[in-house]
This record gives structure tokens, sequence and C-alpha cells, in this order.
């Protein structure tokens, strides 16, 4: 059984969030307890050729069973508010989903920057805001390269590109970066302007050498995309620049 427990609610402005906090459940008593929050990165609707501008958010609980017992589920239903679609209708958009601890101790990973959060907001609706703005990344100053996408940021490379440039505004912690449309998968560097140099992030994140990096072979167009990580504390620097080079171009 269904019930919706709050009218539609338009999820407006810039990366709009919510956050769920304070849920408890005797079934995963045993494993801790955890708050939920989700951020609308991005949003593309037309809907009976006309397009739908917000999302909505409505909330409704859904009565489920866990080793035969009633497990109340929160279900986050993201909705443009209509309830019938017609032929050619999309709804398009990206929407990250959180885990959030409910205590400072509760966060058990490595993350000096969630952690310091962690401590301050856990268990109220600010650590959702934090990684909500935190994570809302810009990026500016392309050379080389065509922007595809924020959520996550995609940078499409000029064909035959031997460099590609980029200024990264905000994020906190790991910010995953991607580049496509490169004619190899070999020798490339990234590479970070850190006091008047260009630094590599291999340095800092290498572990058994050139394995700091994801790449993904595209078959119809015979061309690679590599994903990153870069390392963000906004509360250092609001903005960093980047560049990923062929070692053959290094000077």
């Amino acid at each position: 059984d269904m019930v919706y427990v709050s009218d539609p609610v338009p999820m407006t402005g810039e990366n709009p969030w919510m956050s769920w906090t304070g849920t408890r459940s005797e079934v995963i008593a045993g494993f801790g307890h955890y708050d939920r929050a989700l951020v609308v990165r991005d949003w593309d609707a037309v809907v009976s050729g006309r397009p739908v501008e917000t999302p909505y958010l409505h909330i409704r609980v859904a009565n489920a069973y866990h080793q035969g017992r009633k497990l109340p589920t929160n279900i986050m239903e993201l909705t443009a508010g209509v309830d019938s679609f017609s032929a050619g209708d999309r709804i398009r958009g990206t929407v990250e989903i959180m885990v959030l601890p409910q205590a400072g101790n509760e966060y058990v990973g490595t993350d000096a920057q969630f952690a310091a959060a962690a401590q301050q907001y856990a268990g109220s609706w600010e650590l959702a805001r934090y990684e909500a703005n935190g994570n809302a990344v810009t990026v500016t100053d392309i050379a080389g390269a065509s922007l595809v996408s924020l959520a996550p940021a995609v940078l499409r490379g000029d064909d035959g590109a031997g460099e590609i440039s980029f200024t990264l505004h905000n994020g906190v912690s790991y910010v995953p970066v991607t580049f496509t449309n490169l004619g190899t998968n070999r020798d490339w560097l990234l590479q970070e302007y850190v006091g008047e140099k260009w630094l590599s992030i291999s340095n800092s994140q290498e572990i058994h050498g050139n394995d700091y990096w994801q790449c993904r072979y595209d078959a119809v167009s015979g061309t690679y995309e590599l994903t990153y990580n870069v390392y963000r504390d906004s509360s250092v620097s609001s903005s960093a620049q980047f560049r990923l080079i062929q070692k053959g171009a290094l000077n």
C-alpha cells in the first residue's frame, strides 16, 4: 500500500535539495541509523509539448516487508506535476542521493573534510546543505574542449587536442571530471596549477603507478574517455586551474 504524506513540493532554484533526518528502523538497528537527502543537479522535461521548468517532490510511504516484518519505507518521487504522458514527452535530469550519518562518530571513512563536516552538522539538515551547495561545481576558462555537463563534470576534447585546460569552481573532497573524445588513452597527465607550478595529481593519488584514472573506450567513435578524481577544498580556495596534457607536449 502507498500513502502520500505530503502535497507535491516544488523544487525551485539552483541545486534544490531536501533531507530526511532522525529516522529510525528496528529492523536495521544493529547496523546503525542514517539520514537521507537528495539534490536535483539538473532538470529538463517536456510534457504534452510544453517545457516543465520545475520538478516536484511527492513523498509517500510504502509498507514493505523484511524477513516477514513490516518495514515502513519513505519513497522519494520526483514528478512533473502531471498524471499522464504522450509520445515524444521526456523527463531527464540528474538527482544525487545522499546517505548521511546521524552522529559525527558514525562516519568511518578517511576524508578529513567530510569528517569535520559530520562532527559539526551530523543529524541536522545542515549536512545535506553542506554537500548540496559545496558540490555545486561550475567550469570556466575552457580551452581545447567544450563543456558537456556539470553533474558530473564532463568535457569533450576538440578533435586532435593534445591539451585541455579549465578552471573548476567550488567542490568539496573528491570531484570527478571526465574527458571524452580523446584519440588515445596513453601518456596523459592531469595537472593542477599550484604555487605558480603545474603539479600532477598522480603525486598524491597513485598507489602502484599510473593507476589514478579510469578509462572507457567508445567503440562507435573509436575514441577514449578518461575520468579523474580531483581533490577540492573550497575553504582554502574557491577555484582551481587544471590541465590535461600529453606528456610529449610538456616543456
